[in-house]
């Protein structure tokens, strides 16, 4: 008996941080949508993907989690003919109905020009990220922005990989932007953003090779979402650099790594846990968005409307295209 009372004692005496002092953090994210509004129709991934399911997945985990960001990588459109035809208008659309907090710009998003760029930005009821790429145009993209979570602030910010600039761009948009160079950036937008954030968030659209290099480079950083290729399950920890499924226990030191798989198949969730600015536990999954998940009322009401749209007006028979898995070939 008394050494159950001693033990009872010590464990007492333990620190541990009071309960009121955590707080948790869902961060949903997709990537690399290029206008796949329906499901992928043909390939190897036929039948996944759809925003009205990833919009009925969305809307529940909302109901269910304590605080909730929704982001994006960016290549919000080009390939597919709904996409073709209406230059990402649905797209936006249905984030718009799905709540999502902030998207960054990829490549391919400047490939009907930076005057439709801004008006799809000006259309959106979130914010278009951009760091490290600044079109001269003004309102286009923002450099970074906070997201106030109950009473977490959540510092974002979004850059475009290096390899990318200029081959993988529209040539004609090359003179209306500056590219600077993404660790340069996000080191700039960090300094700035530290002291004023709980958490820092970059959303990348780049290579996992230059992902890696980021977390590297910037241990200010406490979150990398990437996209621009193709994403993998789980998470890299903290001075790693092959990726871990199920909770992981962190240290503190440096960003966790996630990238979901691309044009909606698939809706990553990464849950946090969060002790005076820092990350004590992290666990990441992709949640399949396929038949099994119902589609959302609203959003399914909204890509039909667009569908049929499509349908009464002519289109060019190359961007008549089904809806594949395979985006057009610099599609990255």
């Amino acid at each position: 008996m008394r050494s159950l009372i001693r033990f009872l004692f010590v464990c007492a005496l333990l620190p541990s941080p009071p309960a009121e002092a955590q707080t948790a953090l869902t961060i949903l994210h997709t990537s690399d949508h290029h206008g796949t509004i329906q499901p992928i129709d043909q390939g190897a991934f036929a039948g996944q993907g759809g925003v009205e399911r990833r919009a009925s997945l969305i809307k529940q985990i909302r109901k269910e989690a304590e605080h909730l960001l929704v982001v994006d990588s960016g290549d919000l459109f080009v390939g597919t003919a709904m996409s073709s035809a209406d230059r990402g208008e649905v797209g936006i659309a249905a984030m718009n109905l799905m709540g999502y907090d902030a998207v960054a710009v990829g490549n391919h998003d400047f490939d009907f020009g930076i005057l439709h760029l801004k008006g799809l930005h000006k259309a959106a009821t979130f914010p278009f990220l951009c760091s490290n790429v600044r079109p001269h145009e003004p309102d286009t993209c923002i450099r970074y922005a906070i997201k106030t979570l109950g009473t977490l602030r959540i510092g974002l910010i979004a850059l475009i990989g290096a390899r990318s600039y200029p081959n993988a761009f529209n040539r004609a948009v090359l003179r209306e932007v500056e590219f600077h160079d993404p660790i340069a950036a996000a080191k700039k937008a960090a300094e700035e953003l530290r002291d004023r954030v709980d958490l820092l968030v970059a959303i990348t659209h780049q290579d996992t090779e230059e992902d890696l290099a980021l977390a590297k480079g910037v241990p200010a950083l406490d979150v990398i979402i990437g996209g621009h290729t193709e994403g993998f399950d789980g998470l890299v920890p903290q001075d790693k650099t092959a990726p871990v499924e199920g909770r992981v226990e962190l240290t503190g030191a440096g960003p966790v790594f996630v990238k979901t798989h691309r044009q909606g198949r698939t809706l990553g969730r990464l849950d946090l846990l969060i002790h005076d600015k820092t990350i004590m536990v992290a666990e990441a999954r992709n949640i399949p968005v396929t038949a099994t998940v119902p589609p959302d009322p609203e959003v399914a009401r909204l890509v039909q409307e667009y569908a049929r749209r499509l349908d009464r007006k002519p289109t060019p028979p190359l961007d008549r295209a089904r809806q594949t898995d395979n985006p057009p070939p610099d599609a990255r």
